[in-house]
């Protein structure tokens, strides 16, 4: 059964570019920017694609394990 997100996090408003913060299986908390969002990542639960922000490889994540989202700043042209 998909837990629930944490208190304060809405994860439908992440999006392709925005940084999302989140806790992997491992209990460690991770950061990556999303490349894309699936809706049935994996066991018919949706989340995320993206690359992680320490390593550069490609991870993926359950929306609810996100514990943040940064939306992504288009600069000024």
């Amino acid at each position: 059964r998909p837990r629930a997100p944490r208190r304060g996090v809405v994860v439908n408003e992440y999006e392709p570019g925005d940084t999302v913060e989140y806790r992997n299986a491992a209990g460690e908390t991770r950061k990556a920017i999303v490349e894309e969002r699936e809706p049935l990542i994996q066991d018919g639960r949706p989340g995320f694609i993206g690359v992680d922000d320490d390593t550069g490889e490609l991870c993926w994540g359950y929306d609810e394990q996100i514990v943040a989202v940064t939306k992504r700043v288009f600069p000024h042209v």
